[in-house]
């Protein structure tokens, strides 16, 4: 990781020597990269914070999901008890015609 030394920078920049230009663009390279650095690490704590959200939204789609299967469960009982029930209902249906006649 590179660091600046501004006041030594600063001294190249105001210095008359043939190599100014040099270090401007030196200086603007570095510059460049610390900015980049700097982008980097928001970049990485955006991700992080992600994939903290994506864990935890995984975490409640195992729940939901996990609620629908009991619900899926508690519905198809009910079903086979309604079918019992209208079966007892045609039986007790039939032996009151049986009984009539």
């Amino acid at each position: 990781m590179c660091r600046l030394n501004r006041p030594l920078e600063l001294q190249k920049l105001k210095s008359p020597n043939p190599n100014a230009r040099f270090d401007l663009d030196a200086q603007i390279g570095f510059l460049a990269v610390a900015a980049a650095e700097n982008e980097m690490k928001k970049l990485q704590a955006e991700v992080k914070n992600l994939r903290k959200q994506l864990a935890k939204a995984n975490t409640e789609l195992r729940e939901f999901r996990k609620a629908q299967r009991d619900l899926l469960a508690v519905v198809r009982f009910q079903n086979k008890i309604i079918k019992v029930l209208v079966m007892l209902l045609f039986i007790v249906a039939i032996c009151f015609v049986v009984a009539n006649n």
